[in-house]
């Protein structure tokens, strides 16, 4: 166009480019052989990470260690680096929440619940007063939930680090704490923020364009209490679009 863009301009994206966001490139996954399956042939999970991955230009995407054994989790925890662990519940012989406190003894990595037994995620859940696990999820085998439970590690992190996106990024609040419902909606709303994406990120995009967008892109939070999404709110008041909740959380002895 001829224009020079101001010296602002170029420092801020110059101050843009230079923040790293936290990327996922690292998975524990302790499961049976046939859950793994699942995820793999039935969630085609391999293509569905790529795909993800490369609506943000990313070129690799996160690599999947599986293991079935509670010796094995703790043998790999301790001698190699992990961005967090999956683990699925009802494995034979595992109690999943003595696992999860065990490796939080030693490690603060993010850990995830996956089942399908919403009655046995419940108990867990209530006796998760210390964030043992970061998020408990119902499964019913689609490998999305994989991208779910990524996105929104990444998300968390990033929000509070990057603070280009914290200052452009638009925010989702998502209250609800139903497991079965939040699960269902934070692949939803993931969906829909992946086909935003693809939209936006064409292939006819500058490198200093794809930045802008994705520092502009819609941010998911998730509450599952009163007192985290006043939190939430009052620090992302500013870029929040969008608040879906049922109206229905406790707080004190009110709902």
């Amino acid at each position: 166009t001829g224009i020079t863009p101001s010296v602002v301009k170029q420092q801020e994206l110059a101050e843009e480019q230079q923040v790293e966001p936290y990327v996922i490139k690292k998975i524990l996954l302790l499961s049976s052989s046939f859950h793994f399956f699942q995820l793999e042939e039935e969630g085609r999970l391999n293509s569905l990470l790529q795909e993800h991955y490369a609506s943000y230009g990313r070129e690799a995407s996160p690599e999947i260690t599986h293991i079935e054994t509670q010796e094995e989790c703790l043998s790999l925890l301790t001698n190699q680096q992990f961005d967090f662990v999956i683990i699925f519940d009802k494995l034979d012989d595992i109690d999943s929440f003595s696992l999860a406190k065990h490796i939080k003894s030693f490690t603060n990595i993010p850990i995830v619940l996956l089942g399908n037994n919403i009655a046995e995620l419940i108990k867990i859940e209530e006796k998760n007063t210390e964030h043992i696990f970061s998020k408990i999820l119902t499964w019913n085998g689609d490998g999305k939930i994989i991208l779910a439970i990524i996105q929104l590690i990444e998300d968390t992190v990033n929000i509070q680090k990057d603070s280009s996106l914290a200052t452009y990024g638009r925010c989702v609040l998502l209250i609800e704490d139903s497991i079965q419902y939040y699960s269902t909606y934070l692949l939803l709303l993931y969906d829909e923020i992946h086909s935003f994406l693809e939209s936006i990120l064409s292939d006819s995009l500058t490198e200093e364009q794809r930045i802008l967008r994705l520092n502009h892109r819609p941010v998911l939070l998730h509450a599952q209490d009163f007192e985290t999404a006043v939190n939430l709110y009052q620090a992302n008041k500013n870029n929040i679009i969008g608040i879906i909740t049922d109206n229905q959380l406790g707080y004190g002895s009110k709902k």
